[in-house]
């Protein structure tokens, strides 16, 4: 199987993992008042949009914000536009900034705090939640920062080389159409 046909398989593993992971992480690691949400697909989003393909990224980060919101929420088009608009905002500040692992790992913590933030202000819009901002922070968006920062340190290396390897890949298969 081609290197690059494991770019979706890897995302439809990882959005059924953010749906089932909870399930396995034992209770006592989280306080019974923390919300913790994986968002383990939004950050490969990162990856393959700065690391790999821009166009790609946010094309993915459509349909994945489309089947979230089929799967997960009540209301359509809430991750369908957050989703592609948050990789996309990532992707234009920090294009012509250094970007490695280091310097990754602080775009990914700024683009998943700007995520949950205007995911908890749409809901705070069209009346679905009606906990205030503090109680957020505290109780939603630091646990959640900090499952993902570690899911982070686990796969940055490998997604990193990986996805190195296909835009090399993508580059060579370009160059021989050049002439």
């Amino acid at each position: 199987m081609r290197k690059k046909y494991w770019v979706p398989i890897i995302m439809l593993i990882l959005f059924s993992l953010e749906s089932i992971i909870m399930n396995y992480v034992p209770s006592y690691f989280f306080n019974n008042h923390w919300l913790v949400i994986p968002r383990f697909l939004f950050i490969f989003l990162l990856f393959i949009t700065i690391f790999y393909d821009k166009k790609l990224g946010v094309t993915y980060a459509f349909v994945f914000g489309l089947l979230m919101d089929i799967v997960f929420t009540e209301i359509y088009g809430i991750y369908l536009f957050v989703y592609p608009a948050v990789v996309y905002i990532m992707y234009w500040l920090v294009k012509n900034w250094i970007t490695n692992l280091f310097t990754m790992f602080f775009y990914s913590a700024f683009g998943l705090i700007a995520l949950e933030i205007v995911l908890f202000l749409l809901y705070y819009m069209i009346n679905l939640s009606d906990i205030s901002f503090k109680y957020f922070a505290f109780h939603r968006l630091l646990p959640t920062m900090l499952m993902n920062m570690i899911f982070y340190v686990a796969i940055c290396f490998p997604l990193k080389k990986y996805l190195s390897a296909l835009k090399k890949l993508k580059e060579e298969e370009e160059g021989m159409f050049q002439s």
